[in-house]
């Protein structure tokens, strides 16, 4: 029999073998870990023990994984918590007006409709086209870039003849030419907030939804007006 081996242990001075969970668990807890401390100091040899500081460290390196843990559980409680928190204050907004970069506006009894180019430095007449959800043209303006940056598209909501166009979604859609080269411009739109969502994916970001029937995101927003 080989000395300081288990048996002698368990023979003369009645220690207890560590039972195994016949549960499949896949991670062990602190309470398995110090079952097999235990194990560890019941079953060493007697005549080579485990040294002091190796045994420290071991649960030191425990208690530092344990911390983490815990530190880990606390902030996704606080993100939850913010998270929770930002929702609400982001409730606020609806019925308030957002400008964002985008090319999709509505058309809404009662609300202005506000569009900007920007001229990216290009100078000279923008042409502006307006389509509607199904892609047909119902207005073309012209808009003299006299910034920089942005200028103002100014659209009455009336189609080419002259007549109301209906309620909905349109898209608006700006070009210029530099000599023999036209040139796409980026357009700025202001948009009305109507919703106010979690994201369907990892559920840690906010969504908004425009009357446009456009969805953005909270950063996406430039400026918010009422």
């Amino acid at each position: 029999m080989e000395i300081g081996g288990p048996d002698i242990f368990d023979s003369q001075f009645g220690v207890r073998r560590l039972q195994t969970n016949t549960e499949s668990r896949s991670e062990l807890g602190q309470e398995d870990f110090l079952q097999l401390i235990v194990a560890q100091i019941q079953n060493q040899d007697p005549f080579e023990p485990v040294e002091n500081g190796a045994f420290i460290g071991q649960l030191a390196q425990f208690g530092t994984v344990d911390g983490v843990n815990n530190l880990n559980d606390a902030f996704a409680e606080f993100s939850q918590s913010l998270l929770g928190n930002q929702t609400l204050n982001a409730a606020g907004l609806i019925g308030k007006s957002v400008l964002l970069e985008g090319n999709q506006i509505a058309v809404t009894e009662g609300d202005p409709i506000e569009a900007y180019i920007d001229a990216n430095s290009q100078s000279g007449v923008a042409t502006v086209l307006v389509t509607n959800a199904a892609g047909e043209l119902v207005r073309t303006l012209p808009v003299s870039l006299v910034n920089p940056g942005l200028n103002s598209i100014e659209w009455d909501g009336l189609d080419n003849e002259g007549n109301a166009v209906p309620e909905g979604t349109y898209f608006v859609t700006a070009s210029v030419f530099a000599g023999d080269t036209e040139l796409a411009l980026p357009t700025t739109v202001k948009n009305r907030i109507q919703s106010v969502n979690l994201t369907n994916g990892d559920g840690n970001s906010i969504e908004l939804g425009l009357a446009s029937g456009k969805t953005i995101l909270f950063d996406e927003i430039q400026q918010i007006s009422q």
